[in-house]
């Protein structure tokens, strides 16, 4: 939220503490940039990738803004494009070690 610009190879990971996967809507307000949300299932299947979702402009009303929602514990979100140019899809695995909270 709030940045005019994604570098290539960065994103962001939200992690849930859900023991199961859920269903998990996020949307836009405050990005700037158009982004790729990777939905990924607690066993690092990947649901769904929701490519190209649209940036929102500063002001937009909460009802106009972009929302995308999909079924797991973890959204990968990525510059537009970024999925599809890293071969990932849905149905494909991938994995996410742990790490300790800081």
């Amino acid at each position: 939220m709030g940045l005019s610009a994604l570098p290539p190879d960065e994103g962001m990971l939200f992690v849930f503490p859900f023991s199961s996967d859920r269903h998990l809507e996020f949307w836009m307000k405050d990005t700037l940039v158009p982004l790729d949300m990777v939905f990924v299932r607690a066993d690092g299947t990947i649901s769904k990738i929701a490519a190209g979702v649209p940036a929102t402009k500063p002001g937009t009303a909460d009802a106009a803004i972009a929302r995308r929602a999909g079924i797991g514990v973890y959204v990968i979100e990525l510059r537009a494009g970024s999925a599809s140019a890293a071969g990932l899809g849905p149905g494909g695995r991938i994995s996410i070690p742990a790490v300790e909270a800081q």
